[in-house]
């Protein structure tokens, strides 16, 4: 490729092939978008991305704070969208409308337009208001276009423009892309680009603009020795792949000349990790993951918690343990666990230090900056940033709170309650992002788009397998394929299903074509208790069997050691052989056969249930919907942890006192509704000694001025004006009630029914936070709450003529109401929910699944009966 004053694409380069010509021209810049694509050409350090050049030139932009984004575009849905979450919307409406700033389409024009779609319209309008929300700032998206308008208006710069620009291994060349480098781009630029379909639009337009377009030849057409192997687990495929990688280290290949690569990073990374650091490998993976799955985030929420719920036992004892924490009471703790203080003065008796992580309310309230500068002087307080030091993701995320709480500081003057302040720092421990193990050096592991213009000599392809990689093109229900095809119909351009499918094809090709000696892609053949088939990628290639590896961890010497069918002598003759080689059958059996057995929850017959005679509760479609092992430990084994002396009232008993205190005053309220509010607070004096002897509570230590904090709470409660709203009245409180659910026979309680102009309201109380516990879904994330749900089943038993109108959790700490619940029950989830409870009945499998974030794990009692390793 001879140097030439013309703007050139050159299509179908290596590699190789620009290194040869970066050496021998002079350029301005150099622009990849990776540091691993940098690597490849032979540029030092991490190369410069096309947003970092803007920087350097100062044309990046005012971009908004993260906050402020959110805020804006909760703003903007609540405005064009009424009737919906705010928050759920907006969430999901994100990526459509970053496409559309990135996309620079005439939103002003597509919100008046009357050819495209009502869903169309509303999503400009929200673009729109969104935008003005911002202010004097920007999109992230639409700071290619600010850069290019301000080049076109002769904006100063910190180098004279054009630039002689070089560009590599860039996937993905929007319009807005586009156009900016056709400003910045002078005499001589070369952009490579691959010869794909993907690229056919991006180059079309190139050409418009004058840019030659030119076919580059290889410098090294070479094509890598590809074998593809599968495995019976996906454990046992990491392990093969890891100690393969292992070998290759100890053979003096550098590991940055390795890579692993998955489509799914989130699916691997956890027993990569696992297994890596069983191996004493480093590797490193660089996925995204929310701080709220980090220990710093953790520790935020943990420590929220801990003053939501007024410093009780068990909140105080998890955020003053927990692991980044700096451990105040040293050898105290036996003398804590015996006292169990349940206050923050009781705490102070331990560490006087301990009132300090209090914030300082007036009236329950206090301003944003003082709620922000609160949390980071608990941090300081408790050390968190030194612990989190030993930790690289962990120092990684600490800096990024650090950085990004501050914009929950505007305005400063704001009055926030705890609850309120709680949810917004909840939402931004979810949306800010760390890498998953950054660590130094190591294999790293990428997804097939961020491996395009990279080069390696050894591949791993992991989880090549039907639906996982290549991944399915995957509707959206916010712009659909017939919306996307009428508005590039009316002259707004949107990605259609054959671009996506073309974007798909290119990275899962780049990922192949960037190694050159040697390329295995691997797959399991069964993944949680089901068949899995290979990836069309493997059509062309013949399975093999794993070659052996040596034993890359002493517990990887014991499995292969205990599978020799000659055992030694002295083994023979050891007194407990009988057990070890029982103990390690079974382990085998987990391992290796897809088929589960008793040993694994799969008890068949003599725990098989008929689902229909069954007889369901809220919770036992809960605890069944998130663990079937924990239901299995919890309803049928019936296993509790042991009991514990206690010197304060328990939380479960706590839930259970209050509970009849309000079934009391609901059933005074509704026999006499002609009554006053002052009158129930007079009688809940009484009414909480009767309950505390119904119940049989024992006298604990601490009950006298315990007793007091229950009333207080429970008279506050009752001065609540949606407590007892006046246009309703009570039909039943503690309303026992059996029907039907989805088929299935359900009974159970409803803490209070209310009948209100429009029809029915449930009412469940919660002595926390204002949520009850979810099922799994389909994907396995938490997200069914179905309890409601099952009690709107005894709507006929109640009232045949009356629909439910509404339910929903109230809160007797915060003395408020849950949002609405928006399940419907002819939602896929909810019957893929109880297709799974009709199938561990009837087969009597009780497997160890719980959800993808562990949330089943709290709080269980059979945790060390069963095999699950959170990451």
């Amino acid at each position: 490729m001879a140097e030439t004053l013309e703007r050139t694409v050159w299509l179908g380069a290596d590699p190789d092939r620009v290194r040869q010509t970066i050496a021998q021209t002079t350029f301005d810049w150099v622009l990849t978008p990776t540091r691993q694509a940098a690597r490849a050409i032979g540029l030092k350090g991490a190369g410069q991305s096309l947003g970092q050049l803007l920087g350097r030139l100062r044309l990046d932009g005012r971009i908004a704070p993260m906050v402020q984004r959110q805020r804006a575009l909760r703003s903007a849905v609540e405005q064009v969208w009424p009737g919906v979450d705010p928050i759920a919307h907006a969430n999901a409406i994100a990526p459509t409308i970053r496409e559309l700033l990135q996309n620079g389409l005439d939103l002003v024009a597509l919100a008046a337009s009357e050819v495209v779609g009502e869903r169309a319209r509303q999503l400009a309008q929200t673009a729109l208001i969104y935008t003005e929300r911002l202010g004097d700032r920007i999109d992230p998206a639409q700071q290619y276009w600010f850069a290019e308008r301000a080049i076109a208006q002769g904006q100063p710069t910190t180098r004279p423009l054009p630039l002689k620009l070089a560009l590599w291994g860039d996937g993905q060349l929007g319009p807005d892309a586009i156009a900016l480098l056709d400003r910045l781009a002078g005499p001589g630029s070369c952009l490579w680009l691959p010869v794909h379909p993907a690229f056919d639009r991006a180059v079309a337009n190139l050409r418009d603009r004058g840019w030659v377009i030119a076919e580059a030849t290889p410098a090294n057409p070479a094509q890598p020795q590809q074998q593809a192997i599968g495995f019976a687990t996906l454990e046992d495929e990491v392990r093969w792949v890891l100690a393969r990688i292992k070998q290759h280290l100890s053979d003096g290949i550098p590991a940055n000349e390795m890579v692993l690569v998955t489509r799914d990073e989130r699916r691997y990374g956890p027993k990569l990790l696992e297994v890596a650091q069983e191996f004493e490998l480093p590797v490193r993976l660089l996925y995204g993951v929310p701080l709220s799955e980090t220990r710093v985030g953790s520790w935020a929420q943990t420590l929220l918690e801990a003053v939501q719920q007024n410093w009780d036992y068990e909140a105080t004892v998890r955020l003053l343990r927990h692991a980044v924490v700096r451990d105040r009471l040293d050898e105290r703790w036996a003398e804590v666990r015996r006292l169990r203080p349940d206050r923050l003065k009781a705490w102070e008796t331990f560490d006087p230090e301990i009132a300090a992580l209090a914030p300082q309310l007036k009236k329950g309230r206090t301003t944003r900056d003082a709620w922000v500068q609160w949390v980071l002087d608990c941090g300081r307080s408790l050390g968190v940033r030194a612990i989190a030091q030993a930790w690289p993701r962990e120092a990684n995320a600490f800096s990024r709170l650090d950085e990004h709480i501050v914009e929950l500081a505007r305005p400063s003057e704001e009055l926030l309650t705890v609850s309120e302040f709680a949810q917004e720092l909840r939402d931004l421990l979810g949306l800010v992002t760390v890498p998953m193990h950054p660590g130094r050096g190591g294999v790293e592991l990428h997804n097939p788009a961020t491996v395009l213009g990279a080069s390696y000599r050894y591949g791993f392809g992991l989880g090549v397998v039907e639906t996982w990689w290549p991944a399915p093109i995957a509707p959206n229900w916010v712009l659909d394929w017939f919306d996307r095809r009428d508005l590039t119909q009316a002259g707004f351009p949107m990605a259609s299903t054959a671009d996506l499918a073309n974007q798909e094809r290119l990275h899962n090709e780049a990922a192949l074509a960037a190694v050159h000696d040697q390329l295995i892609l691997s797959y399991p053949n069964h993944y949680d208790g089901k068949a899995q088939a290979p990836s069309a990628l493997l059509e062309a290639i013949e399975p093999m069997a794993p070659p052996p590896v040596p034993a890359a961890s002493p517990i990887a010497t014991w499995r292969q050691y205990l599978a020799q069918p000659d055992r030694p002598a002295q083994l023979q003759s050891d007194p407990l052989r009988p057990w070890v080689e029982h103990t390690w059958r079974v382990e085998c059996q987990r391992l290796q056969t897809p088929q589960p057995d008793r040993f694994a929850g799969h008890l068949g017959d003599e725990a098989a249930t008929d689902p229909d005679d069954h007889w369901f509760s809220a919770s036992q479609i809960t605890d069944l919907g998130q663990c079937p092992f924990k239901y299995f430990a919890r309803r049928v084994l019936r296993l509790h942890e042991p009991a514990e002396t206690e010197a304060d009232l328990p939380h479960n008993s706590k839930g259970s006192l209050y509970h009849r205190v309000l079934q009391k005053l609901g059933e005074a309220w509704r026999d006499r509704p002609d009554g006053q509010p002052s009158e129930l607070v007079d009688r809940l004096d009484g009414w909480l000694d009767e309950a505390a002897t119904e119940l049989q509570l024992p006298r604990y230590l601490t009950w006298t001025a315990q007793r007091q904090e229950l009333l207080a709470q429970l008279r506050w409660l009752v001065t609540q004006a949606d407590f007892l709203p006046h246009e309703r009245e009570i039909l039943h409180c503690e309303l026992d009630f059996t029907g039907e659910w989805q088929g299935l026979k359900v009974r159970g309680a409803i803490d209070r029914v209310d009948r209100s102009p429009e029809g029915l309201v449930f009412i469940d109380y919660k002595s926390g936070e204002a949520k009850g516990q979810k099922a799994k879904d389909n994907s396995g994330k938490v997200k069914l709450d179905v309890q409601l749900l099952v009690y709107a089943s005894a709507a006929q038993q109640i009232d045949p003529d009356l629909a439910v109108t509404d339910a929903y959790y109230y809160s007797i700490r915060e003395g408020g109401r849950s949002k609405p619940i928006a399940i419907d029950e002819r939602d896929p989830a909810v019957q893929g929910l109880v297709d799974r409870l009709r199938h561990h009945l009837a087969t009597g499998s009780y497997p160890v699944d719980p959800d993808r974030d562990y949330q089943a794990c709290n709080f269980c009692e059979a945790g060390t009966a069963c095999r699950c390793v959170q990451p």
